[in-house]
């Protein structure tokens, strides 16, 4: 599903609570999803928005309530391309 909305010209964006200490795991975590699948599925590039904190400031602030951080970042990305 990802892979084509991919194709109709879709740009995808990932959004995590993973600190930005991980971001290479996981790109690397979402290059091997669907690998499993017959025939595989691979997921198409995007842009991977990861919490600018550390691995610390990331527990401390952003796993407590990763609901409202979600929807808190996803406020401001929408504020961009307004």
């Amino acid at each position: 599903a990802m892979s084509q909305i991919a194709s109709a010209g879709y740009r995808l964006l990932f959004l995590t609570a993973r600190p930005i200490t991980r971001s290479e795991a996981t790109r690397k975590y979402l290059s091997t999803i669907g690998h499993e699948e017959t025939p595989p599925v691979m997921m198409p590039e995007g842009a991977l928005i990861t919490s600018a904190m550390g691995t610390l400031g990331t527990m401390a602030n952003v796993w407590k309530d990763l609901k409202s951080y979600k929807l808190t970042q996803l406020r401001e990305i929408e504020l961009l391309f307004r």
